[in-house]
């Protein structure tokens, strides 16, 4: 059996940024990946953005560190910073991966307990006595399919971003700014103008939430 953490590497990975000064405990941590290219995407939290400047140089907001993406339905996407990270990572997983191996190296840590329900049996082994990836037979080398991932290709997995922006937003804001959308394949949304992002962002910092807006390289909406 091929060890998934070490398939398809090819070298070493390269050391993540020293990250700030570590959260209290009751703040949610993603460790950081590294995309096929050798990009490093450094670990994030809740309370502190991913970078290396002293932590003297940036103002973490009081009520949480918020990124804003401009998606391509002309609406916004609210996200607590982690779980865009963490999104993105499933998502670089999915589209990056050559191996199943590699698959499961990509996903942020935890991610592949939860995935594994989702994925189709890989071609040869749809008769196998045991699941496919306890099987100690199990080539981690085989190319990986990622339209056996269940609901990635109908956008529900990640979970669609825009559809929680209840759980993210302020009510008060979520009524000011949001209306209730609706898409023939994933149901109800969340959906908050493009144009609307500079009222938005000044509010939601009114309130004590710094905000990114400045992230659409980060994948999934």
């Amino acid at each position: 059996m091929t060890n998934p953490e070490t398939v398809a590497t090819g070298a070493s990975l390269p050391a993540l940024p020293i990250p700030l000064a570590p959260a209290p405990s009751t703040h949610v941590q993603v460790k950081g990946y590294t995309t096929r290219d050798g990009t490093v995407v450094a670990p994030y939290q809740r309370k502190a953005p991913a970078q290396t400047v002293p932590q003297s140089d940036i103002d973490p907001g009081s009520e949480g560190w918020l990124v804003i993406k401009y998606a391509a339905n002309d609406g916004l996407v609210v996200q607590y910073a982690e779980d865009a990270i963490y999104q993105d990572a499933i998502e670089g997983a999915i589209v990056e991966a050559k191996t199943y191996g590699e698959f499961r190296r990509l996903l942020p840590d935890g991610e592949w307990e939860t995935v594994v329900e989702r994925l189709g049996v890989p071609e040869g082994w749809e008769d196998a006595d045991e699941a496919w990836y306890d099987d100690p037979a199990f080539d981690w080398n085989t190319p990986f399919d990622a339209t056996l991932v269940g609901g990635f290709c109908e956008g529900d997995y990640p979970a669609w971003a825009q559809a929680g922006m209840d759980n993210v937003l302020p009510e008060e804001l979520l009524d000011k700014y949001a209306t209730s959308g609706s898409s023939a394949h994933n149901g109800p949304y969340w959906h908050i103008p493009h144009e609307s992002a500079e009222a938005l962002i000044a509010d939601l910092r009114a309130l004590g939430y710094s905000v990114d807006d400045g992230v659409n390289y980060l994948r999934g909406w």
